[in-house]
């Protein structure tokens, strides 16, 4: 039984290729209309199988080349025979050939006079359109009025403006990461944009950002504070660092230094610390030598944070590497308060493991009885020491908690390095790895004898435990939780700057341009939260990651003058059908066409904006590009 329609509808790239084949080997001056007619039916097929015949069901589509009738799958399904309930597996297989059919009134004639009336280039090359979500976030934060009047204040005499090269390096670094040499053969792929410049305008445009780093980062964040987000007084702080790929240790006062990577590298790296606030948006960023203590790190920046974003006193969170009494005595001298994460090993943290060993826990159970999470509060006094040397006594809350899924990460994390220690120690190359050399016991050779199981049974103690310390003794415990659980926000910015937007490595020799290529950096996280911030306000949640897949799909070819196709729309007709129903769509269940032609739908609706059309008329999508604009919801 065959269900057959017709289609008038243009295949993708047969019908492109065979034009752009066509006007390359005939500069033709005739009139060509190009009608694809397709017939797409549902196929039924006897198969002999190991079991038995059976029927094989597919949707296929008949069209002609050269003449020559021929056919091709559009979606296969597999064996009736292997389905649960046949009757009501075929319903699905001919919903689905209709959803097929649902455009099939909205046929497109292309219409080409001559190989000289075709847009510049040829037909088949990919222009990205889908910069445009990025520059409705860019246009509002100001940057290119920032950026041009600082040009006309240097005399604006160069032939080239910093701001188109700002804007581009900025698309670039989210678009598609790379050192700036190669990011600049891109330049010509953006649709209805003049990127028009040389290496060397490149390079020297870097040059001339360089002085305003820190003004920009205050601009930004001013546009930012203009949409009345709400925010509290909490501010996050971190540290990181990022290799270089020139490996030239700085000798004098450069931020190119040899010291404890992240990554175990050898290389010379640079620090970097950033401050977010508690909707996760970066509020700014300071560069120190990748020498630097990260406790030595926090104070430089953040009287300025405060000034810009007028704070009159911040909460400010950060893990145990920013923890240290000097840092605590400079923010209860300025009236602010802390919440650090507080060691428990070692001799740093035993008067707070004795108290913890001490029991007074408050046990939450499970139906069953099983222990899922404990805490327990005090009080304790801390002796600081003012500028002027006099010391005194304030008070501090301590959070000491337990959870049972924590410790049960911390034991498997464990047990995985123990097992490289074993197997190191079989091949005796220990001396070469980090983290698990630890749990290998060395002879006076530092020759690796067996495994330390002491220490093994020392670590066990502490696993699931996790301590807090805070000058806010009046929050409770859930609030003090809630409060530190939003650091993970700043940890997962840097897992994006390293692995999303490649911030690393940097080539540059110039210190000028370091400082340039991290404001580019910036400017572009500040961009992807933002753009991240807006879906949140419709209720969706989209990781980087996915929202850049997303974009990068979102590229056209130049069919004729008249007519542009959008590689964007070219999901599962099937996902379609069931978002159109109103059904449950679960992510484990959608294949990655699917979850594109998903998130592609999400980002419609945050942004009020649809364009649902393989083939759309030129006045039509440039409409769809100007109706893209950012805005929030504000508090």
């Amino acid at each position: 039984m065959h269900f057959y329609i017709k289609k008038q509808k243009s295949r993708e790239k047969d019908l492109i290729n065979e034009l752009s084949h066509f006007l390359k080997y005939f500069n033709i001056l005739l009139y060509i209309v190009c009608v694809v007619d397709i017939i797409m039916f549902l196929k039924k097929e006897c198969k002999k199988t190991k079991t038995g015949m059976k029927t094989y069901i597919r949707i296929v589509e008949s069209f002609r080349d050269d003449g020559v009738s021929k056919h091709r799958p559009i979606k296969n399904y597999g064996y009736l025979e292997d389905q649960e309930d046949p009757k009501a597996f075929m319903e699905m297989v001919n919903r689905e050939l209709r959803v097929l059919d649902k455009h099939k009134d909205n046929d497109i004639t292309i219409k080409i006079k001559s190989k000289d009336n075709l847009l510049n280039g040829p037909i088949n090359i990919a222009y990205h359109y889908g910069y445009r979500y990025l520059e409705s976030i860019y246009d509002y934060l100001k940057i290119d009025e920032f950026l041009n009047n600082h040009q006309q204040s240097l005399g604006g005499k160069n032939q080239y403006l910093i701001s188109d090269i700002f804007k581009y390096l900025v698309f670039e670094r989210i678009l598609a990461p790379a050192s700036k040499r190669k990011s600049l053969s891109n330049a010509s792929y953006y649709y209805d944009k003049d990127f028009n410049f040389s290496l060397d305008d490149l390079y020297r445009s870097l040059d001339l950002i360089e002085p305003v780093y820190q003004d920009l980062q205050i601009h930004m964040r001013n546009q930012i504070n203009a949409l009345n987000i709400k925010k509290e007084n909490q501010l996050y702080y971190d540290v990181t660092n990022y290799y270089c790929e020139i490996d030239l240790n700085d000798l004098a006062d450069g931020l190119r230094k040899r010291g404890v990577s992240k990554e175990h590298r050898l290389s010379p790296i640079i620090g970097l610390g950033l401050f977010m606030d508690n909707n996760g948006l970066p509020v700014s960023f300071q560069l120190f030598p990748g020498n630097a203590s990260e406790s030595t790190t926090f104070i430089s920046g953040l009287n300025e944070v405060k000034r810009v974003n007028n704070l009159s006193r911040v909460i400010c969170v950060a893990d145990k590497g920013i923890n240290s009494l000097k840092n605590i005595n400079y923010l209860v001298e300025n009236k602010d308060g802390y919440l650090f994460s507080q060691i428990l090993k070692g001799k740093k943290g035993k008067k707070y493991s004795d108290n913890m060993f001490n029991g007074g826990f408050t046990i939450i159970t499970d139906d069953n009885g099983e222990v899922i999470y404990q805490y327990k509060t005090y009080i304790e006094k801390i002796k600081l020491t003012k500028t002027n040397g006099e010391t005194y006594d304030v008070d501090q809350q301590v959070l000491i908690y337990y959870s049972k899924e924590h410790a049960l990460m911390e034991k498997n994390k464990r047990d995985e390095q123990i097992d490289r220690a074993l197997r190191s120690l079989q091949n005796n190359a220990y001396s070469v790895e980090h983290g698990y050399k630890r749990y290998i016991l060395k002879d006076q050779n530092k020759k690796g004898i067996g495994i330390n199981y002491e220490l093994i049974k020392e670590e066990e103690k502490y696993d699931g435990y996790f301590c807090l310390i805070t000058s806010e003794t009046h929050l409770k415990h859930d609030e003090i939780k809630k409060i530190y659980s939003n650091l993970w926000e700043i940890e997962d910015t840097f897992r994006v700057t390293k692995t999303d937007l490649e911030f690393r490595p940097i080539y540059h020799y110039k210190q000028e341009h370091i400082i340039s290529h991290f404001l580019i950096c910036f400017t572009s996280l500040v961009v992807l939260r933002l753009l991240q911030y807006k879906l949140q306000q419709s209720n969706i949640n989209l990781s980087p990651a996915r929202i850049i897949t997303v974009l990068k799909r979102m590229k056209l070819e130049k069919v004729s003058n008249d007519i542009y196709h959008l590689h964007s729309i070219s999901g599962s007709r099937a996902y379609r059908e069931l978002i159109e129903k109103g059904k449950t769509v679960y992510t484990n269940q959608l294949t990655q066409e699917d979850q594109i032609e998903k998130d592609l739908k999400l980002l419609y609706i945050a942004f009020g904006v649809e364009m649902d059309e393989a083939y759309v008329k030129v006045e039509k999508f440039n409409k769809y590009l100007k109706d893209i604009k950012f805005h929030t919801t504000t508090a």
